[in-house]
């Protein structure tokens, strides 16, 4: 996903990122004035355009007094929380030739995970010479509970 935004901010002339918007505000001319933080810091920035990178909840509480019925829309969609999971395995170790896009789990196997991407196959680069990268899904409506019990082990907490 980074390589997205890299080459938008390589496009575009004027780009600021990394911003906590407390305020977004249309002025009369057509442009926004964004008010927030970064870095910790005071932000106010002019713009001719804003591009909300953010969660539906967050961008519903940026746009509630801008657009009243598009606020009250954005809060009625279930919004169900996905991990995503990055493991690397030594090229050796894995059998399958991973030549393909990733597998989807149906919902009649009763498994956690909802899928499966073959990262380093897909996009040259993502793992280093010899491994596999592989980035698996966790949660969504299937298990909306699942997506927060990711690396819990890690943190010295119970498994679920």
């Amino acid at each position: 996903m980074q390589t997205l935004t890299d080459a938008l901010a390589r496009a575009v002339t004027r780009v600021t990122t990394g911003v906590v918007i407390g305020q977004l505000e249309r002025e009369a001319d057509g442009s926004w004035t964004v008010t927030g933080t970064r870095g910790g810091e005071p932000f106010v920035r002019h713009a001719r355009s804003v591009v909300l990178a953010t969660p539906a909840y967050d961008a519903a509480r940026l746009v509630r007094l801008l657009a009243p019925a598009r606020d009250a829309r954005s809060r009625r969609h279930p919004y169900a929380p996905i991990a995503s999971v990055a493991t690397v395995y030594p090229r050796s170790d894995i059998a399958h030739s991973l030549a393909g896009f990733g597998f989807l789990v149906p919902r009649r196997s009763r498994r956690k995970i909802l899928g499966c991407l073959f990262s380093s196959s897909m996009f040259d680069g993502r793992a280093p010479a010899e491994t596999v990268l592989l980035t698996s899904f966790v949660g969504g409506a299937r298990h909306p509970g699942a997506s927060s019990r990711i690396g819990r082990r890690d943190r010295g907490d119970r498994a679920r």
